[in-house]
């Protein structure tokens, strides 16, 4: 009589091996751990037949060499996973304890001399060593390139703008020191200011007027507002804005200041302006127009009525002399550009012709 000793496949894997005995017309109900177990099982139900012993074959059961199998090929390959990781994050160096540890156990066992091994392992460290040294160099040298393009960038693209400030209005300020952009020419101030939403229309850029600028120019930001622009080669401090921004006029002078460049607006602008070149805001001083008010009528016919009195003779020239003048002290001629706060005000040029800033073309100074 024979039998089959198997393993169940349930839908749901059990939580341990199961095995079952089998006889002609008959199952065995348990479920037994091991396969002898099983076996065992068959045997007492034959004998109660009495059908004397039975010869049970193998089943289907899980092999333990094999299950062991997978679980060792597992297990190497995580351990081979994690080595390589060790060897990627240390640049090899976590080999040199590996091959000392081989060498010794190598020359302990007899197989290679003391000397020869040695050897071997030393010129292993040599060469673990000098690839590590190798990929370090190269990704401190790739980082280092990456960082010194980030930094250069800035500087590459304010060069070409500094030397050819004059053929490129779209250029950009050359360096930003401290927040605050350093312009090289009035035409780059333009181009911001454009950039910003604040376009100035109608610039003309011709010799300075301001003294010490090296930039300037007049433009319109709207159709009744004509702003001034001056770029410096150094820095521009408070005196040199109050100075430059006196007004004898009816409106005050507000100056727009940075490093080296100023914009003369009005007060309304001078906010909007501020929020796009950044800067900031300084109030020119206001001078009433006392004396060159009196200027067109003949004072000198009132200043020579007393006799006796040489000195209203003496105080008369300067009443006509030139005025205003410039920073740098020079009267004013016809045809040359006046401050904003001389808008429609009088003058006297050097020859002693009387003149009228007025807007011609831009605001000229204009005989009367």
């Amino acid at each position: 009589m024979s039998g089959t000793v198997w393993r169940p496949k349930p839908r749901r894997r059990p939580r341990r091996q199961v095995y079952h005995g089998t006889l002609p017309g008959w199952k065995c109900p348990h479920n037994h751990s091991r396969q002898d177990l099983a076996t065992a099982c068959a045997q007492r139900e034959a004998a109660r037949r009495g059908a004397g012993r039975v010869t049970v074959p193998a089943g289907d059961g899980p092999q333990p060499a094999e299950r062991r199998a997978r679980w060792l090929l597992g297990a190497a390959l995580v351990l081979v996973l994690l080595a390589l990781g060790l060897i990627f994050m240390t640049h090899g160096l976590i080999l040199i304890p590996a091959v000392i540890s081989a060498a010794v156990l190598v020359i302990r066992r007899g197989k290679i001399g003391k000397i020869p091994g040695l050897a071997v392992a030393a010129g292993l460290i040599a060469l673990i060593i000098t690839g590590s040294v190798a990929t370090w160099a190269g990704n401190s040298g790739s980082t280092a390139a990456i960082g010194a393009n980030m930094h250069s960038q800035p500087a590459a693209s304010s060069t070409p703008s500094a030397t050819a400030t004059h053929a490129s209005p779209s250029s950009t300020p050359s360096v930003s020191v401290g927040g605050t952009p350093w312009y090289s020419s009035a035409r780059q101030v333009v181009a911001t200011l454009n950039r910003g939403g604040l376009p100035c229309t109608g610039a003309r850029y011709d010799t300075p007027v301001v003294s010490g600028a090296t930039s300037e120019t007049l433009c319109n930001l709207s159709s009744s507002e004509r702003t001034l622009i001056d770029v410096f080669r150094g820095n521009v401090s408070k005196a040199m804005v109050l100075r430059n921004s006196v007004s004898i006029g009816t409106e005050q002078i507000f100056s727009v200041v940075g490093r080296n460049w100023w914009v003369q607006a009005s007060h309304a602008y001078a906010s909007r302006v501020r929020a796009i070149l950044g800067g900031r805001i300084i109030a020119g001083p206001r001078h009433q127009q006392a004396q060159p008010t009196p200027s067109p009528s003949p004072t000198v016919t009132h200043s020579a009525a007393p006799p006796p009195a040489p000195t209203t003779a003496s105080a008369a020239p300067p009443t006509a002399s030139c005025y205003p003048t410039t920073s740098s002290g020079h009267c004013y001629e016809p045809g040359e550009y006046c401050r904003i706060s001389d808008r429609g005000t009088y003058g006297v040029a050097g020859d002693g012709e009387k003149i009228l800033c007025e807007d011609n073309n831009g605001w000229r100074w204009e005989p009367v």
